[in-house]
């Protein structure tokens, strides 16, 4: 009874699928144990694609049918799968199995581990190194991960190359002109390090051309038909712009562009020494000299016309005067015998030029009689005579070569003024402000009337009281240099409480006592002007009367 409703149940689920899902038979849903994989998803209901009904042998060649690359891969032996064991190949399941769920991850492959010496193309060297997505460029777009972070491998085309050319990864710099056999001259050690062999061409390389890179020869990749002249390469750096010819190896080589063995002196007569072989730390180039021809004249002239400060007024025999260590420091003599003025204090150390202007003819020196223009002060220091002229040419009468600014020998004690006291410290500006020096007042109020705190109200006869050594100490004696002796309280007044600017004359204000104490008169004039009658001067307030 249990085995008939068991049918029963059977025949009627069976006929709810089939009115509703055909693509399943009752035995595929009774039997199916899970999911297939995302990658056999659209086979699932098609069971006879990797199964036969019901039958425990062998679904390998199920799988083959589909999988025809692998299949190619095991016949010819090639391959990951074509280089597997026997008893691996005989039976797919034993690494793929399946109804694992739509997330399960089939192949099984450990990226981290594998084995690439399994496959057509052993890793060496920089190979050994690299991430499979540097070759594998398509791995990583079909990647996923999957939950519980599994990672899900592709199969098939992200790992399979239909050709294991270098130039499948490594983009071809000599763009095919060499061809496609990379390893001819690159290996997988350093793809730059050429193992090409220079030497079976027609150009060996040798010297520092061992150590070049191809492209600086084999300018966009031309490989063939090339110019094998050094100008072809050197025609930039060449300094001699054509004027040697083209046969540079006459004086360069291969270890050494600059030539350091040429004898110039043997070859051309003209020896070369000092500042003509290196200047301020610059290796002379013959350039310099040979910028026109190959044999220049020798003459200073032509090289040093531009250096020649003199504009040809000192004419052109130049090593007279200069010579090649350096050319700014002469070995001319300039005593009084050769030119009749000997250059004495700063003058030791001035340039030519200071005082023999470029281009003056008159100025040559006449060396046959040994004589030549002899100039004065004023011809040079006109332009910084600060007197203009005032004082006369005769410069020397007060200046020094030495210093023209220093120790002024003027003698002030020759003049109309001589110098005493505190005047004698005194730099000449303090009372000449002007630099011409023309005749000064010998008045003191001309130079020191801001130093009058009596505002001229005695007048402008200041050593009457004032002397030359301290202004501020004064001596002046009322007893005996006026009629009016100060005695008493008149003793510690200061001058201008009676020379004062309110008196009719300041330096001779009245004697009598109204002239002064009018303000303090409590008579108001009463009792006449003869203070002196009642008051006296040790005490205005005390009475006599």
């Amino acid at each position: 009874m249990l085995f008939l409703l068991s049918l029963s149940l059977l025949l009627s689920l069976s006929g709810i699928v089939a009115a509703e899902e055909k693509e399943l038979s009752l035995k595929q849903m009774l039997l199916t144990p899970g999911d297939l994989t995302k990658a056999h998803a659209e086979i699932e209901t098609q069971c006879e694609s990797c199964h036969v009904h019901f039958e425990k042998s062998n679904q390998s060649p199920l799988c083959l049918d589909c999988h025809k690359e692998i299949n190619q891969d095991l016949t010819k032996d090639v391959g990951f799968h074509g280089r597997l064991s026997e008893q691996q190949t005989s039976d797919c399941k034993s690494c793929h199995t399946d109804h694992k769920g739509r997330d399960f991850n089939m192949t099984g492959l450990d990226l981290d581990n594998f084995d690439h010496s399994k496959t057509d193309f052993l890793l060496d060297a920089s190979h050994k190194n690299i991430d499979c997505s540097n070759c594998h460029t398509n791995l990583q777009d079909k990647i996923s991960t999957l939950p519980d972070g599994i990672v899900a491998l592709p199969v098939g085309e992200a790992f399979r190359f239909k050709q294991f050319k270098c130039s499948s990864c490594h983009a071809d710099f000599h763009k095919e002109v060499l061809g496609d056999q990379c390893e001819s001259c690159h290996n997988t050690k350093s793809w730059k390090q050429s193992q090409f062999e220079h030497d079976k061409t027609d150009f060996s390389l040798d010297g520092k051309h061992q150590n070049l890179e191809c492209s600086s020869c084999h300018i966009n990749n031309q490989f063939e038909n090339l110019d094998t002249q050094c100008q072809s390469c050197h025609l930039a750096k060449e300094p001699h712009l054509g004027i040697f010819g083209k046969k540079c190896n006459d004086c360069h080589t291969t270890n050494e562009w600059q030539n350091k063995n040429y004898n110039h002196f043997k070859e051309t007569g003209y020896h070369l020494k000092d500042s003509h072989v290196q200047v301020k730390g610059r290796e002379v180039k013959c350039i310099d000299c040979h910028f026109e021809t190959l044999n220049p004249q020798t003459k200073c002239i032509a090289c040093h016309r531009a250096d020649d400060i003199h504009q040809s007024s000192n004419g052109r025999q130049c090593q007279d005067c200069h010579n090649q260590k350096i050319w700014k420091k002469t070995d001319f003599n300039h005593d009084r015998l050769t030119t009749g003025f000997e250059l004495l204090g700063a003058h030791k150390n001035a340039s030519c030029d200071s005082c023999h202007i470029p281009g003056e003819k008159r100025n040559e020196i006449d060396t046959a009689n040994g004589t030549g223009l002899i100039r004065g002060c004023i011809d040079c220091h006109q332009v910084i005579d600060p007197h203009f002229s005032k004082l006369g040419k005769e410069c020397g009468n007060c200046h020094q070569t030495d210093d023209w600014q220093k120790s002024v020998r003027f003698n002030h004690d020759f003049s109309d003024f001589p110098l005493t006291g505190s005047h004698q410290l005194l730099v000449c500006e303090s009372c000449h402000i002007s630099s011409e020096f023309s005749h000064q007042s010998q008045k003191c109020i001309s130079c020191h009337k801001a130093d009058d705190p009596h505002k001229q109200s005695l007048g402008e006869q200041c050593g009457v009281c004032h002397n030359t050594s301290v202004w501020s100490h004064w001596q002046f004696d009322h007893q005996q240099q006026t009629s009016f002796p100060l005695n008493d309280s008149h003793q510690n007044l200061k001058c201008e409480l009676c020379h004062n600017s309110e008196k009719a004359d300041p330096l001779k204000p009245g004697k009598d006592c109204y002239s002064c104490h009018r303000d303090d008169d409590t008579h108001n004039g009463g009792f006449g002007v003869d203070c002196q009658q009642c008051h006296s001067e040790d005490k205005f307030e005390d009475l006599a009367f």
